[in-house]
């Protein structure tokens, strides 16, 4: 496991919970939350397994990924997977990319409504 200081670590969970619970939360910003905390210096890999850590702890505190349906009344749909398979298929597709996501890659998190 990588170490990052605690007391940052829980700012910046606490930062995107609080987040998700508002408004949609753009896969880039996850990541960017993990290379912050890493530091540019980071490899590639330590990057990916802090984002994972990330999201494992947003799964646990009740933030879902989903897909975003502009075109519709609830503009977000959460993916029907529970957190294991979840966080699977995102390991899976942050693997596929060439570079980390810097845009609206791979999925969005929020807190369902209702």
């Amino acid at each position: 496991m990588i170490a990052v200081d605690p007391s940052k670590y829980a700012e910046e969970l606490d930062y995107l919970v609080s987040y998700a619970r508002e408004d949609l939360v753009g896969f880039h910003v996850v990541v960017g939350s993990a290379t912050g905390l890493l530091g540019l210096d980071a490899e590639r890999e330590q990057d990916i397994e802090l984002t994972l850590r990330l999201v494992a702890d947003l799964l646990a505190a009740g933030v879902r990924p989903g897909e975003l349906d502009l075109g519709s009344e609830t503009p977000f749909v959460p993916w029907p997977l529970d957190d294991r398979a979840a966080l699977a298929r995102i390991d899976a597709e942050l693997h596929e990319l060439d570079e980390l996501p810097i845009a609206d890659e791979i999925c969005w998190f929020a807190v369902p409504r209702g």
